[in-house]
């Protein structure tokens, strides 16, 4: 009876730790002016909890090699069942963009969840939507 009752608190740790929450790249927004380039990385998570989910984010954009080009923190507050958007802001465009010398193939996310009180990572492509927004001084 007591192997019973483990094999069913082991089952269950491992079925908690399966459903980690997701957190994804959903857009990059490209604003110009004359002085500067900017690119707004959008990030979404849908709760699919019934609790108010709470993620502290270290985000990683990383460079064709893996290398980091820079570090931003993202958090969400998010009510079950609600989906919220975050952005981080970079200099640093994605693949294929106008300064593909330094340009971002990847991301990893080292997520902290607070409900949960556990860590984990996710990693993705920025193979999403660019979308170009002008800046406040630029003339049409």
């Amino acid at each position: 009876m007591n192997r019973l009752f483990i094999l069913c608190l082991l089952l269950a740790g491992i079925c908690h730790t399966a459903s980690a929450q997701k957190v994804v790249l959903k857009e990059i927004h490209k604003t110009v002016t004359p002085n500067y380039t900017r690119y707004q990385y959008v990030f979404s998570f849908t709760n699919h909890e019934t609790h108010t989910a709470f993620l502290l984010i270290r985000v990683m954009l990383l460079d064709a090699n893996g290398g980091v080009l820079a570090r931003r923190f993202l958090s969400f507050e998010t009510r079950g069942g609600a989906t919220q958007e975050s952005s981080i802001e970079s200099h640093h465009g994605p693949k294929g963009s106008d300064n593909s010398a330094k340009a971002v193939s990847s991301y990893r996310l080292e997520i902290r969840d607070g409900e949960r009180n556990t860590t984990y990572d996710l990693e993705g492509g920025v193979d999403v939507p660019l979308i170009l927004k002008r800046g406040p001084l630029q003339r049409s």
